[in-house]
């Protein structure tokens, strides 16, 4: 069946890659000429299909009605799995059907019906028709070396471009080896007499020996860097999974400096953005027990098993600065800490029974005032009015008088305890007058302050836990929070003798409750446990809090206290793996609208586009073209009135690269109309152009203008705009154009994508033949900057982008972007081509990061603006702002300055999330025999 093309691909695919020194790079078993006479013919097949990893399947008419091919597809598929199968189709037709996720019985007829049903997904198959009909087929034809390499690569268990660059490197070394070979035979043949020659002839020989054996380790350490880089980002992205952002961000600036790749930018991307984290506070050498905000929120103390407490400078919470020397007045673990609400006075208190008060005026020379106060440990509390302050002792509460800070006296006895149930944990109502106490016995009791010296019980006891590890009061003092082991009871206490129960107690998680807080305007909550999280609740409705979000995970240990700071942007977690966490509540990197939305004139702006210099949008509906003051982005201003067009629905805008023209084009008109933008308030016609157009763009010279209209491609040269001059009209087989990009040469249509050669203005030529880009007519598309790249979306909600390297052959890169639950409407890049913006009528546009082109990376959360779904993108040319139109006649004006601010500094926002990079044992276990590098200096 194949008689001529069998034997040459098995040499072809046995000689590729091969070294000089190798019989064959692989061994390949064809059963026409790998078998010797033999009578049980069946067996030695058998034998040779069980000692096989791949099967290479010749598919033809022929071969698809041969007996002794199904015998041996059933006998392979019964012991292997069908993903070990590659297909080369050497006669016949193959056709994937998608919606049945099986081949097209109605059309494929080169395969046996054994294969039918077998395959999960499309499995890669190769085109050899061409091949079949050669006369000489060799890897000297590049045609055939190709595709050969598309059946290599599997083999090897290698990317196709790593392969090919190995068969060269080795070509080459194998051709220099029998180069020199040659020449020292023929030396020692002519000067077989000349000694001196001779040995200048094997020096020659040995230096080539020599630099080949140095390619080959060149190659080796190339390949060893690769594997490192992809094993470290592999780790980086199962740390995150895992819930450990801060191992992950370690990770990949190892691996960033290991190897500059596509993987590691988008993963340093990935490590700066979207994880919530403002940075990580690394100095203490155990686990970290307390955290406390003073009221300016400018400073932050932390407190650790290490017996010392840091003062840090976090009134930038992106750079946190720590502030002088460790606190060491402790000789025992330090598990409280307050600041005064003058926050001139920070007390700390520890597991040696005594409690120490801090002048911290000048916080990075903190002094220590007056004497510990004694029989006062593990919790401290200053009341409102920073007169009293609160010390568990002996079980017990006890209050101390402040009026002279060098000389605290001690108020009233011991209260609080009950029998066996001990206070373990306290709070101040935020009026100063109430104090509530949790119990080892897990009740909660408020106690009455009018009377600092002998404080009174408020109504019974609060009960429903095992153990009240931790109480506290909302800013307006109504609500109460108590939590133990994975339990939280919320009660309305607008009456303090009479506390009422919100709703059903509140199933946390299963480790034990070790904090619990309410955010500085009391509309959320926060928890932190054992089990390594902090979780956020809505109380919009307080007898049922909602979780906000995901969980909040960082910590390789507990979570035993948190703070927020007194605006409720960051929330400061300390955890068992001796950091402090800063997360960013506020999200400052997530894009912002700018100012108030737009609302254009004539509904909605199906139109958009950006002058070059940023300053000007112009939007266009219906009934209505309008021009856009953004001097200032966050008040946008009309420019004059709307531009007087034959409108019924605008197609179509564009802007010449000086920004000097505009073009706008309607679906019903038969011109499109130039107009001067020297006075932007009062745009000046200058010409038309007498074709109608659903798109148009203009090349990068300025003169030339693409149109698309129907089924046909114009092209005019506008260098006298009063009167433009048709160069050249291409049909584009298409009921309706959809984009073109003259900057890059290429036109494309709806539904399926057309390549035009464009070099020559009044000459155009196909490239290749339209080729669906996906199983749904493309609806929406754009090119990146670099040419390389087109992004297409159809009605499967899903974005695909493809590699447009080989216009004649565009490939898909990676999986399909299913972010969007609706279908897309628009997609658009940033000039820099680093961001994919794609707008959906499921309402919201989602932003992504194009560093590693195969996995593009949804940066944040999707963005919405409405209840209406977003019809058109644009972005400013300076990539700092994106305009999106929606449905209901809007435009929102998004801000990304701030994100990709974060983006430009990937490496040093990654290592102030990280804190620190590996040390040099973690540096010891993920690159082992990789010389160490401090990734953070």
């Amino acid at each position: 069946m194949d008689g001529k093309l069998a034997p040459a691909l098995r040499d072809a695919l046995q000689r590729f890659d091969k070294a000089w020194y190798q019989l064959r790079a692989l061994r390949v078993f064809h059963d026409d000429s790998s078998l010797s006479a033999n009578p049980g013919l069946w067996d030695s097949v058998a034998a040779a299909l069980d000692e096989s990893e791949f099967f290479i399947l010749l598919a033809s008419p022929g071969s698809a009605g041969s007996e002794w091919v199904a015998r041996e597809l059933e006998y392979w598929l019964a012991r292997h799995p069908a993903d070990k199968m590659l297909i080369a189709v050497t006669d016949g037709e193959i056709v994937w059907d998608k919606a049945t996720g099986a081949f097209d019985l109605a059309v494929t007829t080169c395969l046996p019906g054994v294969l039918h049903g077998r395959f999960a997904s499309e499995p890669r198959w190769v085109d050899l028709r061409k091949a079949r009909s050669e006369e000489h087929l060799s890897l000297n034809a590049l045609d055939f070396r190709d595709k050969v390499a598309d059946l290599a690569a599997p083999l090897h268990g290698r990317p196709k471009d790593d392969l090919v660059g190995s068969d060269i490197r080795r070509h080459r070394a194998t051709r220099r080896l029998v180069r020199a070979t040659v020449a020292t035979l023929a030396a020692l043949t002519v000067l077989a007499g000349i000694a001196a020659t001779v040995a200048v002839q094997q020096r020659n020989v040995a230096q080539e020996q020599r630099n080949v054996a140095q390619e080959q380790r060149d190659v080796a350490q190339e390949q060893r860097r690769v594997a490192t880089v992809r094993q470290l980002v592999a780790q980086a992205d199962l740390a995150r999974t895992n819930g450990d952002p801060l191992t992950a961000a370690r990770l990949i600036l190892a691996a960033a400096h290991v190897g500059d790749t596509p993987e590691t930018r988008a993963g340093l991307v990935r490590a700066a953005v979207g994880t919530g984290i403002d940075a990580s506070l690394v100095g203490h050498t155990d686990e970290v027990s307390a955290v406390a905000f003073a009221p300016d929120g400018h400073i932050l103390a932390t407190a650790s098993r290490d017996r010392t407490v840091l003062l840090w400078n976090v009134t930038d919470p992106s750079r946190p600065v720590r502030l002088g020397q460790p606190l060491t007045a402790s000789t025992g673990q330090v598990q409280s800490l307050a600041f005064a609400p003058d926050g001139r006075t920070l007390a700390t208190a520890g597991f040696d029974e005594a409690v120490v008060l801090w002048n911290v005026i000048d916080p990075a020379h903190p002094v220590r005032i007056g004497s510990p106060l004694t029989d006062a440990e593990s919790r401290v509390a200053f009341a409102p009015d920073g007169r009293t302050l609160a010390t568990i002792g002996s079980q017990s509460v006890i209050l101390w008088d402040l009026a002279d800070l060098t000389h605290p006296v001690r108020l009233g006895k011991p209260f609080g305890a009950r029998g066996s149930d001990a206070v373990f944990s306290l709070a101040f109502a935020p009026d100063g007058r109430t104090l509530v106490t949790g119990g080892i016995g897990g009740t909660v009791a408020l106690w009455d302050l009018a009377d600092r010296a002998a404080p009174t019980l408020l109504g019974e006891r609060l009960t429903g836990f095992r153990f009240a590890t931790t109480v506290a009061f909302s800013p307006d003092g109504r609500t109460l929070a108590g939590g133990d082991d994975g339990l939280m009871i919320l009660w309305d206490v607008a009456d303090r003798s009479r506390p009422v129960r919100l709703g059903q107690p509140l199933r946390i998680n299963t480790g034990r409750l070790y904090a619990v807080a309410f955010a500085p305007d009391g509309r959320s909550m926060a928890t932190a446990s054992a089990d390594q999280v902090v979780i956020l609740w809505d109380l919009a409705d307080r007898t049922r809090p909602v979780q906000l979000g995901p969980p909040l995970t960082a910590h390789a240990g507990p979570v035993n206290q948190f703070a927020f700071a007194p605006d409720g942007h960051s929330l400061a977690t300390a955890g068992g793996n001796g950091s402090v966490v800063l997360w960013d509540l506020a999200d400052r990197t997530r894009p912002v609208p700018l100012g108030q939305p737009l609302t254009t004139p004539g509904g909605p702006a199906y139109v958009m586009a950006y002058a070059p210099d940023g300053r000007t949008l112009v939007t266009a509906t219906n009934q209505s073209v309008d021009l856009w003051d953004l001097a200032d982005r966050t008040r946008p201003a009309r420019l004059g009135p709307t531009l007087a067009t034959p409108v019924n629905r605008v197609t179509a805008v564009a802007y010449t690269p000086d920004g000097r023209t505009l073009a706008t084009a309607s679906r019903d008109a038969s011109v499109i109309l130039l107009w001067d933008m020297a006075d932007r308030s009062h745009p000046a016609g200058l010409g038309q152009v007498g074709v109608a157009a659903s798109l148009m763009a203009f090349a990068p010279d300025g003169r030339t203008l693409v149109t698309v209209s129907g089924q046909s491609v114009d092209l005019w040269d506008l260098a006298d705009p009063a009167h433009p001059k048709r160069l050249g009209q291409v049909s584009t087989a298409a009921t309706d154009g959809r984009a073109s990009d003259p900057a890059r040469r290429t036109a494309l249509d709806d539904g399926s994508a057309i390549f035009w050669d464009l070099a020559e203005r009044a000459r155009t030529s196909r490239l290749s033949p339209p080729a669906a880009p996906g199983a749904d007519p493309v609806r929406a598309i754009a090119f990146a900057p670099d040419g390389r790249t087109m992004a297409t979306a159809g009605a499967d909600q899903t974005v695909i982008v493809w590699d447009l390297a080989d216009r004649r052959h565009p490939v898909r890169l990676g999986a399909p972007l299913a972010s969007h639950t609706d279908r897309v409407n628009a997609i658009t890049f940033a000039p820099d081509g680093r961001t994919m913006a794609t707008a959906s009528a499921d309402h919201t546009v989602i932003l992504w990061d194009m560093s590693d082109r195969d996995h593009p990376i949804r940066l944040g959360v999707p963005l919405t603006a409405g209840a209406s779904g977003a019809d058109t993108l644009a972005f400013a040319p300076d990539g700092d702002a994106l305009a999106a139109a929606y449905e209901d006649g809007t435009v929102t004006l998004w801000d990304l300055a701030a994100l990709n601010d974060a983006r430009d500094h990937a490496p040093e926002r990654a290592c102030t999330i990280a804190g620190r990079g590996l040390t040099t044992d973690e540096w010891a276990v993920y690159l082992p025999g990789v010389p160490y590098f401090e990734s953070c200096r």
